[in-house]
């Protein structure tokens, strides 16, 4: 890219590139500390951006937590500026020796390194890799390579399922990175990215987590043009702390509304997965068993133009009507208060039946699926998403490290293999997808953290176990199965 002074200081929709990374890091709460690497000659640039971050926080331009003080804002969060090197290594290098004092002090526990020629970097992203380092070490998000990849002498071709694009931010624990830096520059290796200066002298575990298409890297001058796209759409996503890169539907949804109305994990990012696997085409009758407070029928609604039977046994049927009346979507939601064993409804009633968080608590009875199946007209889908636990547990046996919260109810939790054997044995349908939903638990964790303080009394006990739970797993066991399948035709 030609330009006459680094990109990171080019202009994006009136705000410099580094600009939109640096106030997402600013209000971002689990960040305690920035440290700024720069070029002693880009220091004046580098001066107008702090000032105009500083300048659009305190004004309350971008408030993305619903807390305007300027404490909630992270207003005085301690920024320092150091020089950078000659390469990006030593630039990093240069930034982790800034931070030493504080690492060793024991004052940092994660330390998460972003390329500011990465300016939408999403709050969620950033979230979600310090909550991967905090829990397993290493966390670096990454994005699938969907390229044909040949080897450098095009002699062969290179299976692309074997690769993947690296992002940033790139977090670790931070005794771990600064002890890897530091054996690097014993030996004068330097490393593409953080993570393989951490991968060549650590045995750090790194999980890598699903990135966001939209954190791209302005290299070249196309790159520009795409970010000047991606520009227009940032605010929406720099308001919404809960915005997920892979579930753009559900970010459209008011986030206090989405916590507010929650049971459970996030049930809107539930249902996305499931509709990835699963289509329903306009007007299609949709049974939406245990529905809760109805925010998944409302989705269905609203998304697919579905009619919807919200049907759920703890909530009353004239409070989900006050919800789906709100929501602008009475002629399309009827909610129904029913037990899932005494369903009212005709057979072959409907072309899809869905079940989020809710099916494992009755479905996992050897002749239920007998039941429910009734319902469903000859070729219509059965679509449900349920906590599970990989590998399938021998019965009796509950993992040592999750012995302190085990709950009883906890027995329903099974892997998408046992789903799928269950289904299939019955001859009753064809189970076309049973998968465990990629890095589900780390969405789980992190959307609990969020809804926390939302809650009072057994609920807030519960959320706070929930998380201590599912920190301590670290995905080694818990997460969510999605499973689809078809009624046949010939069903009578």
């Amino acid at each position: 890219m030609q330009a006459d002074v680094n990109k990171v200081y080019l202009t994006l929709a009136d705000h410099e590139v580094l600009w939109y990374s640096l106030i997402t890091m600013v209000q971002n709460p689990s960040i305690t500390r920035i440290v700024l690497v720069a070029r002693p000659e880009d220091r004046p640039y580098l001066d107008g951006v702090m000032r105009s971050v500083r300048g659009a926080v305190r004004q309350g331009q971008l408030v993305s937590r619903g807390d305007s003080s300027d404490e909630a804002l992270g207003v005085e969060t301690p920024i320092m500026v150091t020089d950078g090197g000659a390469t990006r290594h030593a630039s990093e290098r240069a930034g982790l020796l800034a931070l030493r004092p504080h690492i060793v002090g024991g004052e940092l526990d994660v330390v998460a390194v972003h390329d500011g020629a990465r300016p939408f970097v999403s709050t969620f992203t950033v979230n979600r890799v310090i909550k991967g380092a905090a829990t397993v070490g290493g966390a670096i998000p990454v994005l699938p390579v969907e390229d044909t990849v040949y080897s450098r002498d095009h002699r062969d071709i290179i299976d692309a399922d074997e690769l993947v694009w690296a992002q940033t931010p790139q977090a670790f624990t931070a005794a771990v990175v600064l002890d890897a830096h530091e054996q690097a520059a014993d030996v004068g290796f330097a490393g593409v990215d953080t993570a393989e200066v951490v991968a060549n002298f650590t045995d750090q575990r790194i999980v890598a987590v699903p990135g966001d298409r939209a954190n791209i890297k302005v290299t070249f001058a196309d790159d520009l043009t795409e970010a000047e796209s991606l520009a227009r759409d940032w605010h929406q996503q720099a308001q919404n702390p809960i915005w997920h890169p892979r579930f753009l539907r559900s970010n459209q949804y008011n986030q206090e509304w989405v916590a507010n109305n929650q049971m459970g994990p996030n049930a809107l990012w539930l249902l996305e997965s499931l509709m990835e696997h699963l289509t329903v085409e306009p007007g299609s009758r949709v049974l939406d068993l245990g529905c809760g407070n109805a925010m998944t029928s409302i989705f269905l609604a609203k998304e697919y133009g579905s009619h919807v039977t919200a049907a759920d046994l703890w909530i009353a049927a004239d409070e989900n009507r006050e919800r789906v009346e709100a929501a602008g979507v009475a002629d399309l939601v009827e909610p129904v208060q029913a037990e899932a064993h005494t369903l009212p409804f005709e057979a072959n009633s409907f072309d899809a039946i869905v079940s989020i968080d809710a099916y494992q608590y009755f479905g996992t009875d050897d002749l239920y699926l007998g039941a429910i199946t009734n319902y469903l007209k000859p070729g219509g889908k059965l679509g449900i998403v349920v906590p599970s636990m990989v590998p399938e547990p021998m019965p009796g046996v509950v993992p040592e490290h999750l012995a302190p919260y085990w709950e009883w109810e906890f027995c329903c939790f099974h892997s998408p293999r046992w789903w799928r054997d269950h289904w299939a044995k019955t001859g009753l349908v064809d189970v076309d997808v049973a998968a465990q939903i990629p890095q589900g638990w780390l969405d789980w964790l992190w959307f609990t953290e969020y809804t926390a303080p939302f809650m009072t009394g057994w609920r807030a006990e519960s959320a706070r176990k929930e998380i201590e739970m599912l920190g301590v797993d670290r995905g080694r066991h818990l997460g969510f199965a999605l499973l689809v399948a078809t009624k046949p035709a010939s069903s009578e």
